[in-house]
């Protein structure tokens, strides 16, 4: 028996044995790394063409032993034996990973040689990281799971690992009525350590309630929804997420696509790969979705990061982080598990495809318990989810779930399941056929045929990784016939359960600007089914088994006969090829009629049995059961539910007899809704006048919600007719202001979501509207004003270019409705452009901005002719900011009974009786204007000739005369050249505020100011009264607005207004509109004030100066600027012209100042002497007396204190 020390010396040899045997392989590798490299460029120059037929053989075997090493390494990843020992596992690891390589680089060569024109694979995305820089407390990676029947379990990460476990939750925001605690968890990979991941569940829950919670005591508000605890219910399906932009592009289509109540992901996470820090930036980047509604997964082979030599143990990262409710369920491990929906009325299955699953496993076992433990009749819907699928067309992992489904395809198809969900595949594939789902005429799948009772196989591994798609599909594969659709993009899948007997699947392509529906697929009924049929279709499936092997026996004795047809010689002529190939094909057509003459001859022979057997004539067969009724119940779901035609549903209306039942009411919803559908997608610029009266004549009062919802989809689907609907939406509005209202604050809601989520494609779309509805004046322009401030608040390319779009579609109405407000966004952009932190291409958009703003907006019109449909006195504005508490009223979207539901129907007529009959009369009144026009047509069109007037609104010649100002005053060499130029311009009577506006506008571009604008102006106010009137109203409009002013303006427009005043060209009753106080003055009006008084004191010396301020027939000009209605406001207007060096014009104000307590004691003796004097006489003698008696006493206090 051997000693411990020579057992020892054994077990260190055999490590240093091991240890040799990888080094020496990982050389190996390295070396067959470089030849392949090698080898690839060589075979990039020169791709030998006919040698692929051998180059295929060789890569079919070098495949096979490359599947068999990713078996071994899965193996000993998982923790499995091989051969039995340890030594042998970890030597059959280091093998087959060198294997592997060696293996892969062949493959690849193959590929080159054999496909290289044939396959192209997109580019890998870049990934997306989400940042944290918040505190060590700050929750964060917050994810929702299901627990039991009403719990939820909150899972988060935080950096420190002291934090609390709790949960506060409540049902209204920052009000938490209840508290839970858990426990955390942390583990190490290598160098990196996770935070504190924590695990609290809450409950129980309210079903189809929102709950608001925070986690840790810390950190920000969540929000979350529990599911509903009956039908409908509805499931996201997304697989093989990872975290790229086309990860960030499903996860917006998810949102933006409508709500939902659960979501099931079929493995493949976060993609991290050993790299454990992409898990942190993965869990932040799903988490606004993640912590509103219920995220359940399953493990894929990228969450495995096993590695065994070093001893990291599978799934660590996916167990610590992503707890799954399998103790609730009975499963002994966290890779597979189960839950209810819907209060059991669907049962979802997690299936592990990494874990044990063959006969004798724990998974099987805890399979077959948990499907026999689900009652169907209560239960009518059973979904399974799985990673690796078992039906695959596409070259990507062939074969890679067959061993899965061989071990375990019976269990689901003995449970009857309806459909079956997985990923892995980077494609989009569905394994069905529904030819009729009225007839029931369904082909499911099972053990790659066509089976009734089989399940729905749906892969869906396109979420968004960072491998790019899987392009290409097998077309002579096995279960090719039985693939009805496939497809290569990235997107999303929606289960939508409506009933017991009715569901819904659609597949969103969202790897284009807007999600778009590529599949779709009513499933009629759920697979239970009762025991008579039960039994009747496993007959017929007994008898479609014989017909089968029947087949398959004529199909060996084909192919027997035709190996025994050998070639007499292999080098044959073309023309023997033919000849056989012909006596081939009429063989082959003779064997074809032979069967077929089997079959009629079986099929007679069965028909005579079956009339010559006496039980056969007792039991007859049971018909067809009949197409199942429609009722409005199942006319569900976001895409309209079961199409109905028209004149059915008119039939089924008719049918109806209680015209208030909610029955009724629901189909009438419904025909309103496909109406008003119908006329919004359908509207046009040529059709608007025609679709109009069609619109009216439905309920929109009933219907206003739908048709807000329908505009907004439209103009989202078609962002080229923007205009055309918010025409449409502007005549609404003069009818119905509560639909206008309703459409803008659902707009803005939309905007604010994009814009929170950096929707791109959505802001856009929603900004456009909102210009357009601008345009119509249906919106305010300060919704557009807030709009642009915020977008150019903290710039970036995105954000500024949205700005650029929405002025081009609204700046021409901005222009006219409010040119300040666009002036100061245009200098915004202009702060923009000289900063230069943007990129070049947005760069460029904003100075075509500045040239399409100098041209007046041409191309760019706000309205179109042929849509300027609605007078401006007709209009309803709605002001809106984007800060206010908006309201969606979604509740309006969606069918509830009326008890008022006839009445409000009629008062609804009355109303469409006013809006059309209207239009009508006045249709009429107009064919009686025509014919009274036809008999006096002369008369008419003398008259017409003589009143009519044409009216310039372009505005044409008004720039005209502008450049012709600008062009003297800048090309004249002194003030009375320029006089007299601009003298000899015809002005129209009122044209002359044109002159001193461009006078000013040019005095205020200079870089200094220049003498030469104050002797023009003080020149035009000399010659004629009426340019000095407008100057005074130039001073007032400016003073107003003089905070807009840069530093550089404001000084030039102070002295120009001081030339004039300085010189009396200009009244000085102007400064009554300034008023000197602290509340009345802002920075910049401070300013103007005093360089137009130190100009004036320049200018008149302060001895002239004071003299005019102090003219007594001024002072009422004079009071706002010296004011003496309260001490404060002296106060500051003496400290004002002291600061600025002109303290010698307050003296006035100083002394007033000094004496107003005396003032204000004379102003009081009177008052007090007043109500004296009207007491009665004897009071007035007592008075006297007192008065002379205290003024003898007062008179002797005097005495005394001149003595002392």
């Amino acid at each position: 028996m051997a000693s411990p020390r020579d057992r020892g010396d054994t077990r260190k040899k055999l490590q240093i044995t091991v240890v040799f045997l990888i080094r020496t392989v990982l050389l190996a590798c390295i070396i067959a790394r470089r030849v392949l490299a090698l080898i690839r460029v060589v075979c990039r120059v020169a791709v030998v063409a006919p040698a692929r037929s051998l180059v295929a053989v060789a890569g079919a075997v070098f495949s096979a032993v490359n599947a068999r090493c990713a078996w071994c390494l899965d193996q000993a990843a998982l923790g499995r034996s091989c051969t039995g020992t340890l030594l042998g596992d970890a030597v059959v690891a280091a093998m087959a990973s060198s294997w592997r390589l060696l293996l892969q680089g062949l493959t690849s060569l193959v590929f080159l040689c054999a496909h290289a024109d044939e396959y192209v694979r997109p580019p890998p995305s870049p990934l997306v990281l989400t940042p944290h820089g918040k505190p060590a407390l700050h929750p964060q990676q917050v994810h929702i799971s299901i627990v039991g029947e009403k719990n939820m379990r909150i899972s988060w990460v935080t950096d420190d690992l002291n934090a609390p476990s709790v949960v506060e939750y409540g049902t209204s925001p920052g009000k938490y009525t209840a508290s839970a605690t858990g426990d955390h968890t942390t583990y190490r990979y290598f160098f990196y350590k996770s935070g504190a991941i924590h695990h609290v569940t809450i409950g129980p829950l309210d079903a189809s309630t929102t709950y608001y919670y925070r986690c840790g005591k810390a950190g920000d508000e969540f929000t979350l929804r529990t599911p509903p605890a009956k039908l409908p219910v509805e499931f996201v399906v997304i697989g093989d997420l990872g975290q790229t932009k086309w990860t960030a592009s499903t996860l917006s289509h998810i949102g933006g696509g409508g709500d939902y109540d659960m979501l099931l992901l079929p493995g493949d996470l976060s993609y991290a790969d050993t790299q454990q820090p992409l898990w942190d930036t993965f869990g932040r980047l799903v988490q606004p979705l993640a912590s509103a509604r219920p995220w359940m997964v399953t493990e894929g082979n990228h969450e495995i990061e096993a590695l065994p030599v070093v001893g990291f143990a599978p799934f660590t990262a996916y167990n610590a982080r992503w707890r799954m409710p399998h103790e609730e369920s009975g499963s002994p491990s966290n890779l597979y598990y189960s839950f209810d929906a819907a209060g059991g009325a669907a049962h979802v299955v997690m299936l592990g495809s990494y874990a044990e699953f063959e006969e004798g496993s724990p998974q099987r076992a805890w399979l077959e318990r948990d499907l026999a433990g689900v009652d169907r009749r209560r239960t009518p819907w059973l979904v399974a989810l799985v990673h690796a699928p078992w039906y695959n067309t596409n070259e990507a992992h062939q074969g890679e779930g067959e061993r899965m489904r061989r071990a375990m395809e019976s269990l689901l198809y003995e449970a009857r399941v309806d459909v079956v969900f997985s990923g892995h595949v980077h494609a989009y594939e569905r394994f069905v056929i529904l030819t009729n789902p009225f007839l029931h005429d369904v082909k499911w799948i099972y053990d790659n045929e066509a089976d009734s009772r089989g399940p729905m196989y749906i892969t869906i591994g396109d979420g968004g990784n960072r491998e790019g798609l899987a392009l290409k599909f097998m077309k002579g594969h096995k279960s090719a016939h039985l693939s009805e659709f496939r497809e290569a993009s990235f997107g999303h899948g929606r289960l939508r359960i409506v009933n017991e007997t009715t569901a819904v699947w659609t597949w969103h392509r969202n790897d284009d600007q807007f999600a778009t529906v590529r599949d779709e697929i009513w499933a009629p009924m759920s697979q239970v089914r009762s025991a008579p049929e039960m039994d009747s279709r496993r007959r017929r499936r007994d008898s479609d088994d014989e017909r089968g092997d029947r087949r398959r026996r004529e199909r060996d004795l084909d192919s027997q006969r035709h190996r025994r047809r050998s070639p007499s010689s292999e080098s044959c002529s073309s023309s023997g090829d033919d000849d056989r190939s012909h006596r081939h094909r009429r063989d082959e057509s003779s064997r074809r009629r032979q069967r077929d003459q089997s079959r009629r001859q079986d099929r007679g022979g069965h028909e005579e049995r079956r009339r010559r057997s006496p039980q056969r004539r007792k039991e007859p067969t049971p018909p067809l059961p009949p197409p199942p009724p429609i009722l409005p119940e199942m006319i569900l779901g976001r895409t309209g539910g079961i199409y109905i035609p028209p004149f059915r549903m008119a039939q089924m209306m008719r049918e109806v007899e209680d015209k208030s039942s909610a029955e009724y009411q629901r189909l009438s919803w419904d025909a309103l809704k496909k109406s008003i559908n119908g006329l919004v997608n359908k509207v046009n610029a040529t059709n608007i006048k025609n679709i109009v009266p069609e619109l009216f004549a439905e309920n929109l009062v009933r219907g206003r919600g739908l048709f807000c919802q329908s505009c907004i989809k439209s103009q989202m689907a078609s962002p080229g007719f923007t205009d055309v609907f918010a025409a449409l939406v502007a005549i609404v509005n003069t009818k119905f202001p509560e639909i206008g209202r309703l459409l803008l604050v659902r707009v803005v809601l939309q905007l604010k979501r994009a814009y929170k989520r950096n929707d791109k494609p959505q802001l856009l779309a929603a900004t456009k509207f909102i210009a357009h509805l601008v345009n119509q004046v249906v919106a305010h322009e300060l919704v557009a004003l807030e709009l642009l401030t915020v977008l150019l608040e903290n710039p970036t390319d995105d954000s500024v270019e949205v700005a650029v779009g929405f002025v081009k579609e609204c700046g021409a109405m901005l222009q006219d409705l409010s040119p300040q407000g666009l002036h100061a966004i245009f200098e915004r952009f202009r702060g923009i452009l000289h900063e230069g932190e943007i990129d070049k291409r947005v760069q460029f958009l904003i100075e075509g901005l500045f040239a399409i703003r100098k041209a007046k907006f041409q191309g760019f019109p706000a309205i179109r002719p042929e849509l300027d449909l609605v007078e401006q006195e007709d209009q309803f504005t709605h002001e809106i900011s984007l800060e206010d508490e908006l309201d969606p009223e979604t509740n309006l979207n969606v069918f509830r009974a009326n008890p008022n539901f006839a009445e409000d129907e009629k008062e609804y007529e009355n109303l469409k009786r006013s809006i059309l009959g209207a239009e009508s009369s006045d249709e009429e009144d107009g064919s009686d204007d025509s014919s009274d026009e036809d008999a006096e047509e002369e008369s008419d069109d003398e008259e017409d000739d003589e009143q009519m007037e044409i009216r310039d609104q372009t505005e044409t010649n008004l720039i005209n005369l502008r450049r012709t100002i600008y062009l003297t005053i800048m090309s004249s060499v002194d003030f009375e050249e320029a006089g007299h130029k601009l003298l000899k311009i015809k002005l129209e009577p009122g044209q002359e505020m044109e002159l001193c506006i461009m006078l000013l506008e040019c005095c205020s571009q200079e870089r200094t100011y220049l003498r030469y604008y104050g002797l023009l102006g003080q020149r035009f106010c000399m010659i004629n009264k009426v340019y000095q009137e407008n100057f005074e109203k130039c001073f007032v409009q400016q003073y107003s607005m003089i905070h807009r002013l840069e530093t550089n303006k404001l000084r030039n427009v102070a002295k120009f207004f001081a030339h004039l005043l300085g010189t009396d060209a200009l009244p000085w009753h102007v400064l009554a509109y300034i008023r000197l106080t602290e509340e009345d003055t802002t920075s910049s009006s401070r300013i103007f004030i005093k360089i137009l008084f130190q100009e004036l004191s320049e200018h008149l010396g302060i001895r002239l100066l004071n003299e005019r301020l102090n003219d007594p027939n001024m002072q009422d000009s004079f009071d706002s600027v010296f004011p003496k209605d309260h001490p404060k406001n002296t106060r500051f207007s003496i400290n004002f012209f002291t600061s600025i060096g002109l303290g010698g014009i307050t003296e006035t104000l100083r002394e007033y100042l000094k004496n107003m307590p005396r003032l204000i004691m004379q102003q009081q003796k009177p008052a007090s002497s007043e109500s004296d004097s009207s007491d009665s006489g004897s009071g007035s003698d007592s008075y006297s007396s007192e008065s002379e008696s205290s003024s003898d006493e007062s008179d002797r206090k005097r005495r005394k204190r001149r003595k002392k």
